[in-house]
């Protein structure tokens, strides 16, 4: 009888293991399952940014490409820097014509004055002698 109490709490201590095995399988079943999820979610969150940065540095690109082209086509850019040039090129012009006072007198204005809205405009009757014998052919 012994041998069979023996046996019997060999059986109960070995169903006791076995339970605690299945316990803990169970248990890292289901975080296998949860760790296997995250990283199915991880991977398809890691497509989607990937895509998301394929957008943005194709769009990035192409916004270069046009400031790109918005600068070799308005070189001067905007604004004083722009209108300084304009004068500048106004005043050599009118020098290569041989309007060298009415040069230096577009200059002194813009010195002076500084306001585009305050500058004296011509009419267009009184004509500098060196037009005149620019259009005359002499």
């Amino acid at each position: 009888m012994k041998a069979q109490e023996d046996v019997e709490l060999l059986r109960a201590r070995i169903e006791l293991e076995l339970q605690e095995e299945r316990r803990q399988n169970r248990i890292l079943t289901e975080e296998l399952a949860r760790q296997t999820r995250a990283l199915e979610q991880g991977q398809s969150t890691r497509k989607a940014d990937e895509e998301l940065l394929r957008n943005l540095q194709s769009e990035c690109a192409e916004l270069r490409a046009q400031r790109a082209e918005a600068e070799r086509l308005h070189p001067l850019g905007s604004g004083a820097r722009y209108y300084a040039h304009l004068e500048s090129e106004v005043t050599g012009v009118l020098r290569r014509l041989g309007l060298r006072s009415r040069a230096e007198d577009w200059q002194g204005r813009e010195l002076v004055r500084g306001s585009p809205s305050r500058r004296r405009r011509s009419t267009g009757s009184a004509e500098c002698s060196s037009v005149a014998w620019f259009r005359a052919g002499i």
